[in-house]
């Protein structure tokens, strides 16, 4: 989950290429800045921006903040910050011949630390400003400057020697927000409390401790000593104000999420020749500690969807499995056709001793060989030699009242009886297997490896998530456990 100062500060020296890949745009963290602060004079477009900063010195001495004054930098600039959602797309309209395209300032970056979700205190209560506070304050300080060209004098006021940071956005916000408090003193009686001052002051002192959620229960405490500072740590008030149930039942919880993690295993191609190994069984697993169906209560309201992500992971596991046992079916009914008049059984331990009918050649071993095809070259030359191999090291041979397919190793062993039926099965089945390349199996294999590669990513995203969660020191929520 990204932090909105941590967005704002990857802009330093950030590189975006021109269209035509022959160019490069150099930006710094304070041109996002300054884009931000200007767009809360209203919507902002590229060209209006370069002609509003094109006159003022000041802009240009800023380090790789000149590139405002040119419309074409502009336009990537602020492409990227509605990319990253600092700014929202508001509308395009063709002026002059040209598309000219209308951002506006995202309130939700002024009402929360984080970008997706809620920021929550160590004692699990959420910090978020009221968004329609955000939007009326916002509406007032466009329609405010209007008339007095607010935003141009914004524009002068900038210096070259001023640090601008996401702090900086925060403070400028602050100081209007107090004018806008005092411009409608009359009406504060219906606005939402705290005041909006407040809960940026907040919001400032938030940023200010790096916006994370504590690895423990305790706060730094700044101490003055020798030759500079040092950190002691104490419990912090939130964490005494946290009954004992709660966090007993937060450690459970925690305790549910990493049994999820140690049981969430990465899907893979292979086929799960025993049954733990299905998705089925690791979806199984994972949901198995007694509390997993109480994480649905709590971590939505961490502003987490890991719960959501995981049911469409689930689905598309099963997807995987259905794909498999599809592909596996297939090369059985297969090996089964070409020897068909046979009772056929298969196994798959080698230190069996054969009985008739008993087939050692298995659908799991042409599995492996379908899914090697897809090594590309490697894979077509492991079937070559797969093919070669049988053809020079599997005849059919007598043995007592027996006939085998198969001397250094017996693939098959059937009564004397059934030799025509042997043969005309092996015959079928040489065939089938040098046809693999060329048939709908191999088909089958790359739908196997396009829906493990797209799930891999999920995972990884659930298990950052779930690891991310650890970090609360308490679960905010109602449940049967606590309330």
């Amino acid at each position: 989950m990204d932090y909105w100062y941590e967005i704002v500060k990857s802009y330093q020296n950030l590189v975006i290429e021109s269209g035509s890949g022959s160019d490069q745009y150099v930006y710094s963290e304070s041109s996002a800045i300054i884009i931000l602060m200007y767009s809360a004079f209203g919507e902002v477009y590229a060209y209006g921006i370069s002609v509003d900063f094109k006159g003022a010195e000041e802009v240009k001495k800023l380090a790789r903040s000149s590139a405002l004054i040119y419309p074409s930098k502009t336009s990537k600039l602020l492409h990227k910050m509605k990319k990253d959602g600092l700014l929202i797309f508001d509308r395009e309209e063709k002026v002059e011949g040209r598309i000219r395209k209308y951002y506006r300032i995202n309130p939700r970056i002024i009402q929360s630390p984080i970008r997706n979700g809620t920021y929550f205190k160590s004692d699990g209560s959420a910090f978020e400003i009221p968004l329609d506070l955000i939007e009326k304050f916002l509406a007032w300080l466009e329609n405010s400057n209007k008339e007095d060209a607010g935003s141009k004098e914004f524009v002068e006021a900038l210096s070259a020697s001023h640090q601008y940071d996401y702090i900086t956005f925060l403070e400028f916000l602050n100081d209007r927000a107090k004018e806008w408090e005092k411009a409608t003193d009359a009406d504060l009686k219906t606005t939402p409390e705290p005041k909006l001052s407040q809960l940026i002051e907040e919001y400032k002192a938030i940023i200010f401790d790096r916006s994370r959620p504590p690895s423990d229960n305790s706060v730094a405490i700044e101490e003055k000593g020798g030759k500079g500072k040092r950190k002691r740590h104490t419990q912090s008030p939130e964490h005494d104000r946290i009954p004992n149930d709660n966090r007993q039942h937060t450690s459970e919880l925690k305790e549910a999420i990493r049994h999820w993690i140690d049981n969430f295993y990465e899907p893979c191609q292979d086929y799960p020749a025993k049954s733990i190994d299905r998705g089925s069984s690791v979806i199984t697993a994972c949901e198995s500690h007694h509390l997993f169906t109480d994480l649905a209560k709590h971590l939505p309201v961490l502003g987490s969807n890991i719960c959501e992500g995981w049911d469409g992971y689930k689905m598309e596991l099963a997807k995987l499995d259905e794909l498999k046992e599809s592909l596996f079916s297939s090369l059985r009914g297969g090996i089964l056709k070409c020897f068909e008049g046979m009772n056929l059984r298969f196994i798959y331990d080698d230190e069996n001793h054969l009985r008739d009918y008993e087939c050692r050649l298995n659908p799991l071993s042409l599995y492996n060989v379908v899914m090697d095809l897809l090594l590309g070259q490697e894979g077509y030359d492991n079937h070559d030699r797969f093919l070669s191999w049988l053809q020079v090291n599997a005849p059919i041979i007598e043995k007592d009242d027996h006939v085998l397919w198969g001397e250094t190793i017996t693939y098959l062993m059937v009564p004397k009886k059934d030799r025509a039926l042997l043969e005309a099965g092996v015959s079928r089945f040489m065939t089938f297997v040098e046809d693999i390349p060329s048939s709908e199996f191999s088909r089958i294999a790359v739908d196997i490896r396009a829906k493990v590669d797209s799930l891999k990513p999920e995972r990884d995203r659930i298990l950052s998530e779930l690891k991310r969660t650890l970090s609360y020191s308490n679960f905010p929520g109602k449940c049967e456990y606590m309330n």
